[in-house]
C-alpha cells in the first residue's frame, strides 16, 4: 500500500539541505515542511469547513441562555448531549463504512445492517441517556449547585436524544450510502458530517425538551419520564442478537467513561455560569472552539496511526522525525484556524445582539487559548496514540474519540480561566 502524501518526504528533509548554509537553509526547509505536509493543510481545511455548522449551535445557545437560567442544571447536561450524539452516531458511521467497504452492506436503505444498527441506536440513545440524565443530576447535587429534580433532568435528557436520534440515523445511513455510490470513500465523509450534524440538531434538541418542562404540568413530565425509563429497561428485548450484544458490550463502557468526562466539563461551565449569562458569547464561541480543537487532535492521531500502520514511523515516548513534523504542522494549524474561530464567534454574537464583551480583549482570549489548546491537542493526540498502541489496542478505536472528549473539558478550562483574567 503506498503512504499518503507526504509521508514518504521527511526521511529526505535533512539530505536535500546539506551543502545550503545560513538563510538558504532556513528557506529550504520551510519549503520542505510545507510540501510535505500539503495533504495535513488540506484536510484541516476540510475539517474546519464541516466544524463551521458548529457556530449555529454556538448561536442558539447563546441565544437561548435565559432557558439555560430558568433551568438551573441544565447547563452541565449541554456538553453532554452535544458529545454523546457524535460519538453514538460517529461510531455508527464508522461502522457503516467499514460494511461498505467489505461488503457486509449494499449502499441502500434496506436489509439486516439496517435494521441492527437501527436496534443498536435505539438501545444506545435510551440508555445514555438516562445515564447521563442521573449522572448530571447527581454529580451537579454533590458539588453543592442548585439544579432542577431528578425527573426533569432524566426527562430533558431522553426526550432531547429521542427527538435528535430519527434524523440522525436517516442522515447518517443517507450520507453513508450516497457517498459510497458516488464513489467517495465514506470513511473521509461520513463520520466528519454526522459530527457536525450532531452539533447543530442537539442543542435545539435538548433546548427544546427544556422548554418542555417549563411549560408542562410537573404530573406530565413525571409521569412521561417514568414512561421513558420502562422503555429503557424493555429495550433489553433488542439484545438478543448477538452482534448487538457484542456492539453494546464494547462501546458501553467507553460511552460512560466519555460522559463523565463531558460531565465535568458541564459543571465546568456551571461553576463560571455567572461569567456565561453575563456575557452570553462565550457560549457561541465554545462549540466551534472545542470542534476545531477536536478536529486537531482527530487529524494527527489519524495520521500518526496510518503511519505506524505502514511503518513509517515509531510511536515511542519521544517522537520520530515523521511525528516531529506532524505535531509542529498541526500546531501551526491550530494557531491559525482557533483564533479565527474565534473572531468569527464574537463577530457573529455582536452582529446578533448577544452580550458581547469589547472584542481586543475577547480576540486577545481566542489567541492566547488557540496557542494552549494547540500545544495540548497534538501532545494528548500523540501520546494516546501511543499508549493505546502500548496496550495492544487498535488506535482507530478508541483514540479520536477520547481526544475529543478531553479536549472539550480542557478547551472549556483554558476558555473560562482566561476569560476571567481578561473580560
Amino acid at each position: 500500500m503506498p503512504a499518503p502524501t507526504g509521508y514518504g518526504r521527511v526521511r529526505r528533509a535533512h539530505h536535500s539541505t546539506l551543502g545550503v548554509t545560513g538563510r538558504s537553509v532556513r528557506r529550504k526547509r520551510l519549503r520542505i515542511f510545507f510540501s510535505t505536509n500539503r495533504s495535513l493543510f488540506l484536510q484541516s481545511s476540510t475539517a474546519l469547513a464541516f466544524g463551521m455548522t458548529a457556530f449555529v449551535a454556538g448561536v442558539l445557545l447563546g441565544h437561548w441562555s435565559g432557558i439555560l437560567e430558568d433551568l438551573p442544571g441544565l447547563i452541565v447536561l449541554i456538553p453532554v448531549a452535544i458529545g454523546m450524539r457524535g460519538n453514538i452516531f460517529g461510531a455508527l458511521a464508522s461502522r457503516l463504512g467499514s460494511m461498505l467497504h467489505t461488503g457486509e452492506m449494499e449502499p441502500r436503505f434496506r436489509g439486516h445492517a439496517l435494521d441492527q444498527s437501527a436496534r443498536v441506536i435505539a438501545v444506545q440513545t435510551l440508555t445514555m441517556s438516562l445515564v447521563a440524565g442521573v449522572l448530571c443530576f447527581v454529580m451537579a447535587a454533590v458539588v453543592g449547585f442548585e439544579t432542577i429534580g431528578p425527573m426533569e433532568m432524566v426527562f430533558i435528557s431522553m426526550m432531547g436524544s429521542l427527538i435528535s436520534s430519527l434524523p440522525l440515523l436517516i442522515a447518517t445511513f443517507g450520507v453513508a450510502t450516497v457517498s459510497y455510490r458516488r464513489g467517495f470513500d465514506p470513511d473521509n465523509v461520513t463520520v466528519p458530517m454526522v459530527t457536525a450534524m450532531g452539533d447543530l440538531i442537539a442543542v435545539p434538541s435538548i433546548i427544546a425538551a427544556g422548554y418542555l418542562v417549563i411549560v408542562l404540568p410537573a404530573s406530565t413530565i413525571e409521569l412521561t419520564g417514568i414512561v421513558l425509563v420502562l422503555a429503557t429497561l424493555a429495550s433489553a428485548a433488542l439484545l438478543r442478537d448477538r452482534d448487538v450484544r457484542r456492539m453494546m458490550g464494547q462501546s458501553t463502557p467507553f460511552l460512560t467513561s466519555s460522559a463523565l468526562i463531558m460531565i465535568a466539563s458541564g459543571l465546568l461551565l456551571m461553576t463560571f455560569q455567572d461569567l456565561i449569562f453575563e456575557y452570553p458569547a462565550i457560549l457561541v464561541l465554545l462549540p466551534p472552539f472545542n470542534v476545531a480543537a477536536g478536529n486537531i487532535g482527530s487529524i494527527l492521531a489519524a495520521r500518526l496511526s496510518s503511519a505506524n500502520y505502514m511503518g513509517l514511523t515509531r510511536i515511542g515516548h519521544r517522537p520520530d522525525a515523521l511525528g516531529r513534523t506532524n505535531l509542529a504542522a498541526m500546531f501551526l494549524v491550530g494557531l491559525i484556524i482557533l483564533p479565527f474561530t474565534g473572531t468569527i464567534a464574537g463577530t457573529l454574537a455582536l452582529a446578533i445582539g448577544i452580550g458581547t464583551p469589547a472584542m481586543p480583549p475577547f480576540v486577545m482570549l481566542t489567541i492566547m487559548a488557540g496557542t494552549v489548546v494547540s500545544a495540548a491537542a497534538v501532545l494528548l493526540a500523540y501520546y494516546v496514540t501511543y499508549f493505546a498502541i502500548r496496550i495492544g489496542y487498535d488506535p482507530d478505536n478508541v483514540v479520536v474519540p477520547m481526544i475529543t472528549s478531553t479536549m472539550d473539558l480542557l478547551a472549556n478550562a483554558t476558555i473560562l480561566t482566561l476569560a476571567v483574567m481578561l473580560l
